[in-house]
């Protein structure tokens, strides 16, 4: 979910899994192109003291990085790469694109909101760099046996408001803080309660998409479940959120990452979630609904199989096709946007079929070692995911289940939403519904955009539409009709 439209000026290779793709179709990073803008002039800044020891942990070899990028040292950042990098990033090709962030921003003053997780091979360091007129949100991967540099995205950060929706009322609703589960996996969360019922009120848990996810789902500048809690609770609904356990615990999994399933990832802190909220003295048991957004729909079956308490389902925009299959094909149409360069493209495809063909081979074990695998997810992660068919699952709970999905999804596409038009024809609890000019992330068309949306629109300030938000509380509480 991302941004208003902004052409491509300058790109710096990716090599690896490095960043994020929150709520997309994949369980962990996926690669991003750098951009900067055109180049007008160059800064010099001094040289950083030569006599402090090797940086060692990933924290302050990212740092180290940015100290040398700041005195222009090309040739020793370059020296740091691992093999990817240097068959993807030439030294001059580094220069150049630091040379058009100065020119635009104007002199590097340093760094803020550092933020460190892992995946299965590397170590990943998200921070802000700051300049004279700007920043850049700068990502560095680093493998996890050699600490060499496997990855490195320089973007603008955009400021964003993160107004509130015009359908929310801040009157009508209390939010307070709560904990999901306990040690060694507590989340902080956040429980929005409608204000006058005269009794207990139905309830939705949120459950996120892919990658390290907030409790807002905060991506770009939408904030998808803010919207959803303010909006459900204006309308009388309770909603609980909380932070994704790869987000609060991004720094502390550490190893642990190479044996994660969907559900450590997902399922187990959902559970918890829901049986929290169910059991909210102003909430009422019997209507409480989980509703899941992308991987949160396509994993929504395995919670309520858990918790059979659940009312109900709310899938949005959910994938039921095998997840590589997703993933092959959202690459397919990001690299065709045409970001990164045609050879690049290519080599990046080829390599990803191949590792979607170890996915698919019978043979996969839990030793396939990671690389050979999409996005450097762990092969326990594949297998448990293997033959798993989640509009079928979820037709067979039997619960009433209400179906969404947006028209203008390029992450999500029609042919998931087929499956569970298939799974649950005839059923008369249910509701399927197509979105017409809807995005993933649950945002209207912006003015002249194209009949599928991109990457670049999620960065615009935006708010989940209220035809989504009116759809999912009259499905929920039907006597607000």
């Amino acid at each position: 979910m991302r941004r208003p439209s902004r052409s491509f000026a300058a790109s710096l290779v990716v090599a690896g899994a490095v960043a994020a793709t929150a709520c997309g179709g994949g369980p962990s990073p996926s690669p991003k192109p750098a951009v900067a803008p055109p180049p007008t002039a160059s800064a010099a800044v001094a040289q950083p003291h030569q006599s402090e020891p090797a940086p060692v942990t990933p924290k302050d070899i990212t740092l180290e990085i940015l100290k040398k990028l700041a005195a222009h040292d090309f040739d020793g950042v370059s020296a740091s790469f691992g093999p990817k990098m240097k068959e993807a990033v030439t030294r001059d090709q580094l220069a150049g694109v630091w040379s058009q962030v100065e020119a635009a921003s104007g002199k590097f003053e340093g760094t803020s909101d550092l933020v460190e997780h892992s995946t299965t091979t590397n170590d990943v360091v998200v921070l802000t760099a700051r300049f004279e007129k700007g920043q850049f949100e700068v990502t560095v991967a680093l493998a996890k046996d050699s600490r060499a540099v496997e990855g490195l995205v320089m973007r603008p950060k955009i400021a964003h408001a993160f107004s509130p929706p015009n359908y929310a009322d801040r009157a009508a609703f209390t939010e307070r803080e709560i904990t999901v589960g306990a040690a060694p996996w507590a989340l902080p969360g956040t429980l929005t309660l409608p204000k006058g019922a005269k009794g207990k009120v139905p309830g939705v848990v949120l459950v996120h998409g892919s990658g390290p996810n907030d409790r807002d789902e905060t991506i770009g500048g939408v904030k998808p479940f803010r919207d959803l809690a303010w909006g459900l609770a204006s309308r009388g609904i309770a909603v609980l959120r909380y932070e994704k356990r790869t987000r609060a615990y991004a720094a502390t999994l550490g190893a642990a990452a190479a044996d994660l399933t969907t559900k450590d990832e997902v399922t187990d802190d959902a559970v918890l979630a829901a049986r929290l909220l169910g059991g909210d003295a102003a909430v009422d048991a019997k209507r409480t609904f989980v509703l899941g957004h992308s991987m949160g729909a396509t994993l929504a079956p395995r919670v309520v199989a858990a918790a059979p308490e659940i009312a109900g389902l709310v899938l949005v925009a959910g994938t039921t096709r095998p997840l590589e299959d997703i993933i092959l094909e959202q690459h397919r149409y990001l690299l065709g946007l045409g970001a990164v360069p045609e050879e690049q493209s290519k080599a990046i495809l080829e390599k990803l079929e191949r590792q979607v063909q170890r996915v698919k081979d019978p043979k996969l074990s839990p030793d396939t070692p990671a690389a050979d695998l999409p996005l450097g997810v762990g092969a326990k992660y594949w297998l448990d995911l293997r033959g798993y068919d989640p509009a079928a699952a979820a037709a067979a709970l039997k619960k009433p289940t209400l179906v969404l999905w947006g028209a203008r999804d390029f992450q999500v596409r029609q042919a998931d939403f087929a499956r569970y038009e298939r799974a649950f024809a005839g059923r008369r609890d249910s509701v399927l519904r197509t979105l017409p000019g809807i995005s993933h992330a649950l945002t209207a068309a912006p003015p002249g955009a194209g009949p599928m949306s991109t990457p670049d629109e999620y960065e615009a300030d935006a708010n989940v539409d209220s035809l989504v938000v009116d759809t999912i509380a009259r499905f929920v509480d039907p006597t607000k009709r």
